[in-house]
């Protein structure tokens, strides 16, 4: 009975420490390439954010559509589309504004194509500013092209930073731990029109949405940039990509 007991006691131990690895195993992050005209890139910030959450980053660069693609996204545990251009607004049926800045065609349907596949394969996605426009677009919403001129408000996003508001049951809050934060902002648009599916996990103090999250795919974003905060010594905003799993969990917090 005791070499018995012994044993049982030795498959616990065992299947503890499995159990303890895997739960410890860094996530796959893959990086949406910016898709500039000379190279495959994700800027060095969110590199480090991703490495600071305890993660392993990866860039999945532009191509076709196709088996290799498919390929890569599914060695992501996460895919996170990151900041840059103007959305084109021909993706959300829209007349483009004089106040419209660049746009990427190339990325757009880049974007698009690596979306297709992890919604396809079940991927979390997880948008920063740009990214966090364009999932909401992908899923059915709009965007303001333009907030200073299709929504004035005495709050500068573009370089200022500002109060922003959480939403208490979203899973930011849960990650956070907090209900008001300061964030930076870099943006002149903005999520007009929610994509359905989707809810405001955060806002500014005008109004402004600065986070979403979905509740039926595991999928949300960031209208600022937790990375360049990371980068300038915030090292609060590493829980969001330690707990990136968390963030992109679907249905609200728990």
């Amino acid at each position: 009975m005791v070499n018995r007991n012994k044993y049982i006691l030795c498959i616990i131990c065992m299947l503890m420490a499995v159990f303890s690895i895997h739960a410890k195993r860094p996530l796959r992050i893959a990086l949406v390439d910016v898709c500039s005209k000379q190279s495959a890139v994700a800027p060095r910030t969110y590199v480090d954010a991703v490495l600071k959450g305890g993660h392993i980053p990866f860039v999945i660069p532009r191509m076709s559509a196709g088996p290799t693609l498919s390929h890569l996204v599914g060695l992501a545990d996460v895919v996170l589309f990151l900041g840059g251009e103007d959305v084109n607004p021909s993706y959300y049926n829209a007349v483009p504004s004089p106040q419209l800045g660049a746009i990427n065609q190339r990325r757009d349907s880049f974007e698009h194509s690596v979306a297709d596949e992890a919604v396809a394969q079940k991927k979390p996605m997880m948008g920063i500013c740009r990214g966090q426009q364009f999932i909401n677009v992908y899923f059915g919403g709009t965007l303001y092209q333009d907030l200073p001129t299709e929504c004035p408000s005495d709050l500068r996003h573009r370089g200022t930073p500002h109060t922003t508001l959480i939403e208490p049951d979203s899973r930011l809050a849960g990650i956070m731990g907090e209900s008001t934060v300061i964030t930076n902002s870099h943006h002149h648009q903005a999520v007009k029109v929610l994509a359905p599916g989707f809810r405001v996990a955060a806002r500014a103090t005008d109004g402004t949405i600065e986070s979403i999250e979905c509740d039926s795919l595991p999928v949300a974003g960031v209208q600022f940039h937790p990375e360049s905060m990371i980068a300038d010594g915030e090292e609060q905003w590493i829980k969001l990509f330690a707990n990136i799993k968390q963030f992109l969990k679907k249905g609200k917090r728990r």
